[in-house]
């Protein structure tokens, strides 16, 4: 019998390992959002690291420490896309998982090409975007299977000028295409820009440009120039939030602030400067901010010391929270995921000491069984009593969990890892069930809701259970609700036992309901009752 149990820990052992299975300079590093999150994309000694925000704080940092120099990055949806001076990128969802695209061919990427920007091609799909520079060099031909002809402002596709030109290369997934080219402007080589995709419109900004590029449907629009006090700030970001376009400035309109303006029709809107309340924000005037798109807003992050720093602003430019620190809290979050594992490996062990406690009663020869005069309980009062006791520590991991909402639960159960709140609720709420449930069964035989639905606990034979016995049952509960596969069991054993049930040896039986009475037996034939009246 040992044996079978011992067998039975290892594969358990099995499915719970089954289950549970340094910030750079400012320069280097790349902040990116969508609806779906923001990723702060940091380097140190030639790796780069990742930390996600999926939608509301803490920040987790994800398993991710590969080396190489990002020279650009955009969110597309639930994921960052990191792309690299030879025109490879990689993809990584929140939790951490990576696909590599496909490398823009040489045609359309040839030495010296540099990334100046890139974006998702739209808030749905999986397609990216990227601005490039590509210097001057022989007429370059792409074969149909990578590229399309160009449209827009060169739809001739011609060669690159003395000064080179500029492109926007489109990924789908699969395959690289040029959507668009045109030269350069003279005697200035781009190092740097923004691009945005809006409805059917995309937007260029170049660094160091006082205009605004415009396409729509393939065609170059009249650029929006950068006019009046637009001039004197540093762009640090072309943004769309909430379906309309915002341009960030630093330095603007005072030394170290951070100032917005929104795009209204052809025109730039009014000023909005970063505060809290009515009073400004400022930053270091040599350490400018690091800017993305959110899911409410416009999101900031910067270098403050040694630490990364994040808060969000409306619109409007009111700060929503008090800053956060990023790597601090992507460090909580890794705590909280060993503290999972930790958790689940202290359940396998106390079992382990529950099943093999030294002097504990032989297991009888016969199996299990239970007095006639005690029936099992139905499942139905079973999940009705379940339900009962669940309910106050339910409550107290709700507000554990800081009273998320049902969308944000799924979320952070689909794309992990688990939010710290939640994963301390969770075992919060296993360690206090499993303790109220041992107590209450070993003291009187029932918790409050079997007690409130006539039932109560027994061993084998319908004695009391054992310390050990109620233990082990509420223990190995734990295992059941992480594999909920298992609570069919009931369905499949005799006195209807839970799997904690059968490795602790008890039952719950009703404490209502009783056998039906034996049946009578066949009344005596004819040619019995002479030989009865001889015996009288």
């Amino acid at each position: 019998m040992r044996c079978r149990v011992a067998s039975g820990l290892v594969v358990l052992g099995w499915l719970l390992a089954a289950g549970v299975a340094g910030a750079g300079a400012a320069g280097s590093a790349h902040l990116v959002g969508s609806k779906g999150g923001v990723w702060l994309i940091t380097t140190e000694e030639g790796y780069y690291h990742l930390a996600v925000r999926p939608g509301t704080p803490p920040w987790r940092k994800l398993p991710v420490e590969a080396r190489g120099q990002p020279a650009g990055a955009t969110a597309v949806r639930h994921a960052a896309v990191v792309f690299f001076a030879d025109g490879s990128s990689v993809r990584y969802d929140t939790t951490g998982g990576e696909q590599r695209g496909s490398k823009v061919p040489e045609s359309l990427w040839p030495p010296g090409t540099k990334l100046l920007a890139a974006a998702a091609a739209s808030e749905k799909g999986v397609a990216t975007l990227v601005l490039a520079y590509r210097p001057a060099g022989p007429r370059r031909t792409t074969s149909p299977a990578a590229s399309r002809p160009a449209s827009g402002p060169a739809s001739t596709a011609p060669a690159a000028g003395r000064d080179g030109e500029l492109v926007v290369l489109r990924y789908s997934g699969s395959r690289w295409e040029q959507l668009m080219a045109w030269p350069a402007d003279s005697g200035r080589r781009p190092v740097g820009g923004w691009l945005v995709r809006r409805g059917e419109g995309l937007y260029v900004l170049l660094s160091g440009a006082e205009k605004l590029m415009v396409f729509e449907g393939g065609e170059s629009r009249p650029p929006v120039p950068l006019t009046g006090e637009l001039t004197g700030g540093t762009p640090l970001g072309l943004l769309a939030v909430k379906g309309q376009l915002f341009l960030v400035l630093f330095n603007l309109p005072a030394r170290g602030q951070v100032a917005m303006v929104r795009l209204v029709g052809r025109r730039w809107g009014r000023l909005q400067v970063l505060r809290v309340g009515s009073e400004r924000l400022s930053w270091a005037a040599d350490s400018p901010p690091l800017v993305a798109p959110t899911s409410a807003g416009i999101g900031l992050a910067w270098l403050e010391g040694s630490k990364w720093l994040f808060a969000e602003f409306s619109p409007s430019g009111q700060r929503m929270g008090p800053p956060e620190d990023v790597l601090s809290q992507a460090g909580v979050s890794d705590m909280a995921s060993k503290a999972k594992e930790y958790f689940l490996t202290g359940v396998l062990i106390v079992l382990a000491a529950l099943v093999f406690w030294p002097g504990r009663p032989g297991v009888a020869m016969m199996g299990f069984s239970l007095p006639e005069e005690l029936m099992p309980a139905r499942l139905g009062r079973r999940l009705a009593a379940f339900m009962l006791d669940t309910l106050p520590f339910s409550f107290a991991a709700y507000l554990v969990a800081g009273q998320p909402e049902t969308e944000e639960l799924l979320r952070s159960m689909k794309e992990g890892p688990p939010d710290v709140r939640h994963v301390y609720a969770v075992l919060g709420f296993f360690v206090a069930f499993t303790l109220y449930g041992t107590v209450m069964e070993h003291l009187f035989g029932a918790t409050v809701g079997k007690m409130l639905m006539r039932m109560r606990v027994v061993g084998n034979g319908g004695r009391k259970p054992s310390l050990r016995e109620v233990a082990l049952r509420n223990v190995f509960r734990i295992v059941e609700l992480f594999f909920f596969i298992l609570m069919v069991f009931p369905l499949l054993t005799r006195y209807r036992q839970r799997l904690g049930d059968k490795v602790a040896w008890t039952a719950v039986v009703d404490l209502e309901m009783r056998p039906p009475p034996p049946l009578p037996g066949p009344p005596p034939s004819p040619e019995d009752e002479p030989k009865e009246q001889e015996k009288l």
